[in-house]
């Protein structure tokens, strides 16, 4: 008992309530909580919960063949079996913001971000319905279109609000990339050109990227999709090496576009970016 009377706030002063020298050895402390919460809680106190274990960090590429779209994010991994199950960590933070056990909130909040990757949708939902700004912003950049989730999955999201800033962060990005796309030449002022098949070369990036443009996202590695010229350009080592350097100052510029919502400025008349491209 009088470990968990050290405890801060709201359930440190239940408990030395009852640890005090003043009270009847007959009464009793009526909580209104279910008996397997109240498992829960004091399982969590008897027994601090650990951060989970960081194994590496690693940029996983996702391609599908029948869209735009892939995740090239670098992501942190986790051992699994330290990593709380996502079901059970809304339960531990509600305990934690009913009972004002701030201590353990903090350590829950890097729980929930390791499953950002791959439950983005619910974890944004959960960061943004217990206040965890740093967990919300973590989970937004991993989100897909939003119009790609069935209206029952997105009532995650407790507000308007901040559905609408995700909807913004979306948009801007889609715009973003397509103004680099759109921009970049595979031979650009003439730099590394190849005078014996210019013509044909500049013909096989055009196409593809008038393919690419009407169907970018916001989660568009739009590098990654125009790469797929370059395995057509290996007669030609000049063509070859353009390509590459085309693919790799496209992906340059996308990675700097902004794709958390933290990056957007709140203002009166709604959510803007700040710059829209940050410095790596």
């Amino acid at each position: 008992m009088s470990s968990l009377c050290n405890i801060g706030g709201v359930l440190g002063d239940m408990f030395r309530c009852c640890d005090s020298r003043t009270t009847r050895p007959d009464e009793i402390v009526r909580l209104d909580e279910h008996a397997s919460n109240l498992t829960v809680l004091l399982n969590v106190l008897h027994y601090p919960i650990c951060p989970p274990i960081r194994v590496h960090s690693h940029t996983k590429p996702y391609r599908d063949r029948n869209s735009a779209q892939s995740n090239h994010l670098s992501q942190r991994q986790y051992n699994p079996g330290t990593v709380i199950p996502l079901p059970i960590i809304p339960l531990l933070l509600s305990l934690a913001d009913k009972y004002c056990i701030e201590s353990i909130t903090e350590t829950l909040s890097v729980h929930l971000s390791a499953h950002a990757p791959t439950d983005p949708l619910r974890v944004y939902g959960y960061a943004i319905a217990f206040g965890l700004g740093t967990a919300a912003s973590t989970a937004s950049q991993y989100l897909d279109p939003m119009a790609s989730y069935a209206a029952s999955q997105v009532e995650v999201i407790p507000t308007v609000a901040v559905y609408h800033r995700v909807l913004v962060l979306q948009n801007f990005r889609v715009q973003a990339l397509r103004r680099i796309l759109s921009g970049e030449e595979i031979f650009p002022h003439g730099y590394g050109l190849c005078t014996s098949h210019q013509r044909q070369t500049t013909s096989i990036w055009e196409a593809r990227r008038t393919y690419l443009m009407g169907r970018i996202q916001s989660n568009t590695d739009v590098a990654g999709e125009m790469d797929v010229v370059r395995p057509l350009l290996t007669d030609c080592k000049i063509c070859h090496k353009a390509c590459s350097a085309a693919v790799d100052m496209l992906g340059y510029k996308c990675r700097r576009v902004i794709r958390r919502v933290d990056q957007l400025k709140e203002t009166t008349d709604g959510d803007v970016p700040i710059n829209g491209i940050y410095d790596l």
